[in-house]
């Protein structure tokens, strides 16, 4: 049986699209903690989200950092 031809732009699209797609889940996952957050600032109102708030700050900037070096480092 003969192997059929492998088609790199077409395998190359699929890659993009899954990527964009796994950036599109990580920032509503990010969202919605911080949303979680909000509401429990909301129902607690003793409860200090100053941390909560810089530690989130702190994963989204890592995040965005590790995307771009990602990204800088496949062209």
């Amino acid at each position: 049986m003969r192997r059929r031809k492998v088609d790199w732009e077409e395998e190359k699209r699929k890659t993009e699209k899954a990527r964009m797609r796994g950036l599109h889940m990580t920032f509503i996952a990010f969202l919605m903690a911080a949303f979680w957050m909000l509401g429990m600032k909301q129902l607690h109102k003793d409860w200090p989200v100053g941390s909560a708030l810089l530690v989130m700050g702190s994963l989204i900037a890592g995040t965005l950092i590790l995307f771009y070096v990602i990204g800088k480092s496949k062209k």
